[in-house]
């Protein structure tokens, strides 16, 4: 019995000694991150409306209430300045010429003086009024004033034309007249080359800001730019054209635009330094596709978390994981 409790004493006051354990690693979020690269970006204004004249000349009869005697033209025609158009009957006019001229001829060979006296004032008269109807003779040619192509002819033979007959398109010239947002007008100026899509087209065509207008519509709050055509051949005058005008394109620092978030109503990322992030307002650019320009705030080489809206807030330190890997890693 006293050697059992001995044992049992003996037992207790032994040291107990702790079995040890290796210490353990904080588990880190991990968080997919870009690195600020160069990219080459383009800035494009988007547009769109109808192709219309450059100019475009009404052609109206100088002479009036005379009937349609021919018609030398029709549309689709092109035509030169002074090329004649139709013509209105001139039998009156041409009657009237002939009458006059008899007076006149009757008056230059009187020989008794006292007449000759009396016809002096009749033959100054006549002699104006010959030319005046020599002239309107003349103006029932109805003539071009212009070069270009006929789009709109609006004269019936026989008909004594109530309007303007014919429709010309001066040079054959048509631009793109397109509406545009007021906040894009701003960028735009004249000289900027544009990019023209229309519907069936197998390729694009190439064009140049020709006029930007100087106004904004107060009910649509639109503006209207217009674009000459380095090759209209291919259009037509109604059609429906959209345009891509490149404002500006350069080789710059950018970031994937998901990495842009906004802090008190001011751009910010995430950036990540030693696995800490840090909120860090920065100055935006050009967007195109999936990257924006950062034209002050960080430096090329720069860390920052690709999705701004990530659970990641100011101190947090993080597990960066490269935007590369991540989707290796995904697929």
């Amino acid at each position: 019995m006293r050697i059992a409790l001995f044992c049992f004493a003996t037992l207790l006051a032994a040291p107990v000694f702790a079995q040890e354990t290796a210490p353990v690693d904080p588990v880190y979020p991990a968080i997919t991150v870009s690195t600020v690269t160069q990219q080459t970006l383009r800035d494009i204004v988007i547009a769109s409306g109808l192709v219309t004249p450059v100019d475009q000349v009404l052609v109206v009869p100088m002479v009036q209430g005379q009937q349609v005697a021919e018609l030398l033209v029709d549309v689709g025609d092109t035509v030169s300045a002074g090329q004649v158009l139709a013509r209105l009957s001139s039998s009156a006019f041409s009657l009237q010429k002939t009458e006059l001229e008899q007076a006149l001829m009757a008056a230059q060979t009187a020989n008794d003086a006292a007449l000759i006296a009396d016809l002096t004032e009749k033959l100054q008269t006549a002699t104006a009024s010959l030319a005046r109807a020599e002239l309107t003779i003349a103006q029932t040619d109805v003539k071009s004033p212009v070069s270009g192509a006929v789009t709109g002819r609006n004269a019936q033979l026989g008909a004594m034309p109530s309007g303007p007959m014919f429709t010309i398109v001066r040079d054959g010239l048509l631009e793109l007249r397109a509406d545009i947002s007021e906040s894009d007008l701003i960028k735009l100026q004249v000289g900027q080359k544009a990019e023209l899509t229309i519907v069936g087209a197998s390729a694009p065509l190439m064009g140049t800001v020709r006029l930007v207008e100087p106004t904004i519509d107060p009910v649509t709050r639109l503006g209207r730019i217009r674009i000459s055509f380095d090759d209209s051949a291919a259009v037509r005058a109604g059609m429906f054209v959209e345009a891509a005008v490149l404002v500006a394109q350069r080789q710059t620092t950018a970031v994937p635009v998901t990495a842009v978030g906004a802090f008190e109503g001011k751009p910010t990322v995430m950036a990540v330094k030693d696995g800490v992030a840090g909120r860090v307002p920065v100055a935006t650019g050009i967007r195109m596709g999936g990257w924006i320009e950062i034209t002050d705030g960080l430096s090329l080489g720069d860390v920052v978390v690709t999705k701004a809206g990530a659970f990641v807030r100011q101190g947090d330190r993080i597990n960066p994981v490269p935007a590369d890997t991540a989707v290796a890693i995904s697929n």
